[in-house]
């Protein structure tokens, strides 16, 4: 009874570590000036799962602005940038404009690509810490 009760506890011990962080970070990269960089989500998606992603802006010097977009693509070279007028995407703005501390959510209901990205544009004269997290 009592290997039981061991074997028990694991188990339940082991599905609430699986559940307690869901979410993935992918590293964090910086734009500078008025250059454009990506941050890609690792993976490969099957078609109709579902996609969470999360950007997180901090300034390192300057005014932090410019535009983040989410990006799609089926070979994971060209992308094209996804935008509400496509029935995938759930959420108010398909782009954020940078700020500050400024954050966007994109989430997917249905994935239609096996690559997505993240297409970061600044400005010149600003330099931003870009942080994304993203979950499927």
């Amino acid at each position: 009874m009592k290997k039981i009760g061991i074997i028990l506890g694991l188990f339940v011990a082991l599905v609430i570590n699986a559940n307690a962080q869901a979410y993935r970070s992918i590293a964090v990269d910086t734009v500078k000036g008025a250059n454009t960089i990506t941050i890609a989500i690792p993976v490969s998606f099957e078609p109709n799962g579902t996609l969470q992603i999360e950007a997180l802006c901090t300034e390192v010097g300057g005014t932090s602005d410019g535009t983040i977009v989410l990006q799609g693509s089926v070979t994971g070279t060209n992308y094209v940038t996804i935008t509400t007028d496509q029935s995938i995407l759930e959420c108010i703005n398909d782009t954020l404009t940078i700020t500050d501390g400024g954050v966007g959510i994109w989430s997917l209901s249905k994935t239609a690509y096996n690559k997505y990205r993240l297409s970061i544009a600044g400005t010149s004269g600003d330099t931003t810490k870009v942080n994304v997290y993203w979950d499927k």
